[in-house]
């Protein structure tokens, strides 16, 4: 009997993996095309049912500590209301995983795929977007998917851009407008290295600095 239950699952599965048709790119972002995860689901999910299975994706926190530094916290302002102290602050975040199963409810058996959720920031956006990015990929593992991975090239050349700045910020123009320019086109995690510069700079006046002191930290 185990044995007819394993034949029915791999029978099933290879059904599933090959009734999986190509996928539609339906966006677009910074010049790359791919197929969110509503198009990923609304070819997948269908075939899924279909073969017996059912679909099972969840966030596990895994044991250990991921820590990540960011710097130039503001923490006291002066009476002008302009900031005038900052810190270093260690955040001490959970390492999570996504989990993903495909269950045979015929047979009880499953297959899995676990994906490790890496982000780069400590607010929910930052996770949300790391879980919808690998549900997606999660799925492409487990049903044999391939697809020119446009964001995934995005995503690794914006890693790269950071590793090769991480250590090394470019100057600050000296005049004010090109100034303004340059911190509106960084990253709110670039900007933030950048406000002592702004504070130390020579050519601004009080006035200035504030002004880009606010493109650096908006709420401030």
């Amino acid at each position: 009997m185990e044995a007819i239950k394993d034949e029915k699952f791999w029978q099933d599965y290879q059904k599933l993996v090959d009734g999986i048709e190509s996928i539609t790119k339906n966006k677009k972002s910074f010049g790359y095309s791919y197929a969110d995860l509503i198009a990923v689901y609304d070819e997948v999910k269908p075939k899924i049912k279909e073969n017996n299975f059912i679909l099972v994706q969840a966030p596990v926190q895994e044991n250990g500590v991921m820590r990540r530094r960011n710097s130039c916290v503001p923490v006291s302002k002066n009476k002008q209301g302009e900031i005038s102290l900052t810190a270093c602050i260690d955040w001490e975040i959970p390492v999570y995983s996504l989990i993903t199963q495909l269950v045979h409810i015929p047979s009880g058996k499953s297959i899995e795929c676990a994906l490790p959720l890496v982000f780069d920031d400590i607010d929910p956006q930052a996770l949300g977007s790391s879980l919808t990015y690998m549900r997606r990929y999660s799925l492409f593992v487990l049903l044999g998917i391939t697809t020119e991975d446009d964001d995934g090239l995005q995503a690794s050349a914006s890693a790269k851009f950071k590793q090769n700045t991480a250590e090394v910020l470019k100057p600050l123009p000296d005049d004010f407008q090109q100034a303004y320019a340059f911190l509106t086109s960084c990253e709110p995690e670039t900007r933030r290295r950048y406000y002592g510069v702004v504070k130390n700079h020579q050519s601004f006046d009080n006035n200035q600095k504030s002004a880009l002191v606010k493109i650096i930290y908006p709420k401030a």
